[in-house]
């Protein structure tokens, strides 16, 4: 009797600890979420200054990172800020890239189809001979920063509606594969015997091929080599992980936000069991300034002393934000009241419950950016986003709003899945 009392008493003991433990990291997600949602709030000033300051392809950029943190054309300096990006006259690959990036997230963009179909003609017409991109039209050299942004940039062109040639793609897809190196990493150059390979170029190898997978229709066989080289390169990482959250990688903002998109596309939330945007939050959380902006100690003497950088803000923002979309089909529609995207990591019930409501009238299309919060760290949207999910499907697949992405990896599947089935209806 008493062994078994005492037997019993352990179990119990066992139980309240298992909860306790629960509790504990629940609370330690809940303090990041909160700190990452404060610090953004933070920066929202930031970035409106930061947008009235911006020129070429930097204003690009920093459009970007406002249309990612649900600044729309409600707002008069961000609609100010959009106008002078439509009449810049924009010609590297970064600066045409990422206005396309800007105007695949917008629909209201000024004379968006036709600036598009402009950009898109130029970036296309800038590929060398080999299938990479350089910093303006080259006949051979390319590197894979530019590389990667042309990709990105050709993804929203074709999310917008403007027809890029299945040859653009195949060129772009057999230079980037050849370049990977035997131990899975990627490298900046294409011609440097002494090119490295590094965690920020390794990510942008991997964004490249999953872009190039969307758009090619390739056989299986095609298509399980490019899957084996993007898991090779996955396996790079894991062995180089201490290069996520590492403030003296080079370029570590950049990288990051590299990192933030790749993840995406491949559908990764752990790197060797790292959480990467955990590890990676933690890192630029320390890197804001009282104006709210965001600056990189290691890049001060190179932004000549200036209080805020507008680059680094943009990919500070872009990440923690990690609003980057798997795919572009279905853009954001601007509408009156909050989104679950939008929504603010205080929401109130109601508050909630109108964002549901918004997402559940647009439908299939609000799918893939239900996944985002589904998946993302802010509990007031993924709330909103099961409720619009049971609302568009009539099913709730299993997901719940108090467990981690990983917990819910299954019913993320099986919505994304249905996603796919009916994103046509």
């Amino acid at each position: 009797m008493l062994q078994h009392g005492w037997g019993a008493r352990s179990a119990v003991n066992r139980l309240v600890c298992s909860i306790l433990v629960l509790a504990s990291g629940i609370s330690a997600q809940r303090s990041l979420d909160d700190r990452i949602a404060a610090a953004l709030d933070r920066a929202r000033p930031a970035v409106i200054r930061l947008l009235k300051k911006g020129a070429g392809g930097e204003l690009a950029l920093i459009c970007l990172a406002a249309v990612h943190d649900g600044l729309g054309s409600r707002d008069k300096d961000f609609e100010r800020a959009v106008a002078r990006l439509a009449k810049s006259n924009l010609s590297g690959t970064y600066a045409l890239s990422l206005r396309l990036m800007v105007m695949a997230n917008q629909q209201d963009f000024p004379n968006r189809e036709k600036i598009a179909a402009s950009d898109a003609r130029d970036l296309i017409e800038r590929q060398s001979q080999s299938g990479g991109f350089s910093y303006q039209q080259s006949s051979g050299n390319w590197d894979l920063s530019n590389t990667q942004y042309a990709a990105l940039g050709l993804r929203a062109a074709v999310s917008i509606g403007i027809e890029v040639p299945e040859r653009t793609w195949q060129r772009l897809l057999e230079v980037i594969a050849k370049s990977q190196k035997k131990n899975g990493g990627f490298g900046y150059l294409s011609l440097a015997s002494q090119n490295q390979a590094t965690a920020s170029m390794t990510v942008a190898g991997i964004t490249v091929l999953e872009i190039c997978l969307q758009q090619l229709d390739l056989d299986d066989d095609g298509e399980r080599e490019i899957r084996d080289a993007i898991d090779k390169a996955w396996e790079w990482m894991a062995d180089n992980k201490s290069s996520i959250g590492r403030l003296n990688e080079r370029w570590c903002l950049y990288y990051h936000y590299g990192l933030e998109r790749a993840a995406v596309l491949s559908d990764v939330t752990e790197v060797d069991g790292l959480d990467w945007y955990a590890r990676g939050s933690e890192m630029i959380l320390k890197l804001q300034r009282k104006s709210g902006a965001f600056m990189n100690p290691m890049n001060i003497r190179r932004s000549t002393q200036r209080r805020e950088s507008l680059v680094d803000s943009a990919f500070a923002v872009l990440f923690l934000r990690r609003a980057f979309r798997r795919s572009l089909d279905h853009p954001v529609t601007p509408g009156p009241g909050y989104s679950c995207l939008t929504l603010p990591i205080g929401a109130s019930q109601d508050e909630i419950e109108q964002a549901a409501r918004n997402d559940t009238g647009r439908g299939s299309k609000a799918v893939p950016d239900l996944l985002i919060c589904m998946r993302g760290n802010i509990l007031a949207r993924r709330k909103a986003a099961a409720m619009a999910i049971v609302k568009i499907t009539s099913e709730d697949f299993g997901y719940h709003p108090y467990r981690s992405a990983e917990d819910n990896s299954l019913a993320l599947r099986a919505i994304e899945g249905w996603w796919l089935k009916h994103r046509r209806n």
